[in-house]
């Protein structure tokens, strides 16, 4: 269902998908288009390569935004950086979280599987029907993660 792909990756962990992302991602997807040497043809107006990267741009502005709320965000995108590939195993994401724990920055007000509960809780992870830990798209690329497969990313300097 192509209709629904813009909201289905603007959604957090619990299904909310909020209007400044989705706004922001079509701004940064037409900018992209209209910055191209050729433009599309009727009647397509967005090319898939150009919301995915919006959509990578949106998840880090997304992740800055919640710095206020979440201070510690920092310490848990670097300690996921060791194993930036979601979804994960639980044990696993609990081990990487417990990482997190140990940073010299803002800490985490839980640790271990409290920590990933508390990240599910609010929306920041999710997790699958099979038990795997996952990242919303709307927290991805903020977060430094990344996912098999999906639609290939164009490289943008802008």
């Amino acid at each position: 269902m192509v209709y629904r792909w813009l909201l289905d990756h603007i959604r957090d962990g619990l299904g909310r998908a909020y209007p400044r992302p989705l706004v922001q991602m079509l701004e940064l997807a037409a900018g992209s288009e209209r910055r191209q040497a050729q433009p599309l043809k009727r009647p397509r107006l967005l090319q898939p390569t150009s919301l995915r990267s919006a959509l990578d741009r949106v998840s880090n502005d997304h992740v800055i935004q919640m710095r206020d709320e979440f201070p510690w965000l920092d310490s848990l995108k670097a300690s996921l950086a060791t194993n930036p590939l979601v979804p994960y195993l639980e044990k696993d994401a609990v081990k990487l979280l417990d990482v997190a724990i140990s940073a010299d920055e803002a800490k985490p007000p839980y640790e271990g599987k409290e920590l990933l509960e508390y990240l599910i809780e609010v929306g920041v992870l999710r997790r699958r029907p099979d038990r795997r830990i996952d990242a919303p798209d709307l927290f991805l690329a903020g977060l430094g993660l990344r996912r098999k497969g999906g639609v290939k990313r164009r490289s943008e300097t802008a």
